[in-house]
């Protein structure tokens, strides 16, 4: 969210230099902020997106890294697959409201 090079301590990271990696409340990270506003596009978790994976019925996609992702895995244009109805503390959902 804040340009072509990694920096650790902008969002919620294994390499964030405060403690332990683990889920944070929203707006932890300030500076975790695109140039639209929008808030905590990495360190969060990897969350569950609409569409059809090709040839398996039996997966869905996941977008965006986690909070314990490696860093190229942390962009939230990577993507993944899991299978569908997989739960843990680094998958969820974005819940978002019209102002």
């Amino acid at each position: 969210p804040w340009g072509d090079s990694w920096e650790p301590g902008f969002c919620n990271s294994q390499d964030a230099e405060r403690g332990d990696a683990r889920p944070r409340p929203v707006g932890s990270f300030p500076e975790d902020v695109s140039v639209y506003g929008v808030a905590d596009l990495a360190g969060g978790v990897s969350e569950w997106v609409r569409g059809d994976v090709p040839h398996r019925v039996d997966r869905g996609w996941l977008r965006g890294g986690s909070w314990n992702s490696h860093p190229q895995q942390a962009r939230i244009c990577s993507r993944t697959t899991a299978p569908r109805g997989t739960r843990g503390g680094t998958i969820g959902f974005r819940l978002v409201s019209e102002r």
